[in-house]
Parts: structure tokens; sequence; C-alpha cells
């Protein structure tokens, strides 16, 4: 009668958060190349216009990002940011951009930009003023999404580097099973014992 505390523990202990934060910051995307699925691991792809972007040795193309080593700008329209379990919540990013751009980033409710636009963003030129340098400010944006994304496309405008795109994603529907399943074994020990 004693295992049942220990299964269920065991269980709860297995279910992954009802929620994961997640924050692809480009800091691993390869400069000059499509990001594509290094951060497939967290459950997110991109198409192939979403290109890293890092300094080197030669040259310094952006500064003061929020994570310093990488940056990604959308090459052309296939830029797409695909999360498979889906995002919910608060969805924020940084970007630096060198003019104003109407609609540069939209949230949408399927993949690859189809569905109902969640949110979308208009960028101020908030890198202007840069001389040598073309991405040297960079500011937050956010959105409290009212449903679930699943994707995120940008306009294919290379003169806006994005940084910290962050969001939670949703449990795949087992998890929370696993997650349902060890609470009930829990609550049934619990009664058992009074």
């Amino acid at each position: 009668m004693k295992l049942l505390p220990v299964a269920a523990l065991a269980l709860f202990a297995a279910a992954p958060a009802l929620a994961a934060q997640v924050t692809i910051d480009f800091e691993s995307a390869p400069s000059f190349a499509s990001v594509g699925d290094t951060y497939a691991a967290s459950g997110v792809r991109f198409g192939g216009g979403a290109l890293g972007l890092q300094n080197d040795a030669w040259s310094t193309f952006f500064t003061n990002a929020p994570s310093p080593l990488g940056v990604m700008f959308a090459a052309d329209t296939d830029s797409a940011m695909n999360v498979a379990s889906g995002f919910s919540g608060l969805f924020s990013f940084s970007y630096s951009s060198i003019a104003a751009a109407t609609g540069a980033l939209t949230v949408w409710s399927g993949l690859n930009g189809t569905g109902t636009a969640l949110a979308s963003f208009d960028l101020a030129g908030n890198a202007a003023n840069c001389t040598d340098i073309g991405w040297c400010s960079f500011d937050q944006l956010s959105a409290n999404l009212s449903g679930i994304a699943y994707s995120v496309t940008f306009n294919g405008d290379a003169s806006i580097a994005y940084d910290d795109l962050a969001f939670n994603t949703v449990p795949e529907p087992t998890s929370a099973l696993l997650f349902g399943l060890a609470l009930a074994g829990l609550a049934a020990a619990r009664r058992r014992r009074s």
C-alpha cells in the first residue's frame, strides 16, 4: 500500500511543468546562416530566411543587444518561427531597427503564419542614429496573447535585428495527463491514510 504514494510522487516528478518559459537568444545560431533547427530541442524551428548574426574579428554588426553574442535578422519572408506545441500568455522580444517598420512582426494562431493574427508589432527606427554600427540600440516590446499561438512571422526587412524572443510553451496533452494522474494518486493515497 505504501507504493502508491511513491509511484504518484515519481509521476509528479517526471511530468514537466505546465508551461515552460522559452527564450530564444540566438547566442548559438550560426552567423550569416539559417537559424533553422538550432532551437529544435526547445520545440522551435525557423524558416530558411531567418539568419543568425554574430560579431566577429573583422566587423561589429551590433552592440547593446540583450544577449550579447548573437541576434537574428530576416533576409526574406521565409523566416517564420514555428512552435509545434504552441505558446500562450506573454510574448516579448527585443529589436533594433534602422528605420520605422509597420507590421514587422506578427504572432499567428497557426503554423507558418496561418490562422488568425493574435498580435502585430510596428517598430520604431530606434537605430537610426547608429553611425558605424548597424544596430546599437535595442528596445523590448511585448503583448499578452489571447489564445494559443503557433508561429511568428517577420516581414523580411533585413534592416531589423531581433533578440530574446520569450514565451511560455503550452504543455503537450500527455504531460498534462501525467500531471493530473500524479495529483489524483497523491489525493487517493491521502484519503486511504485518513
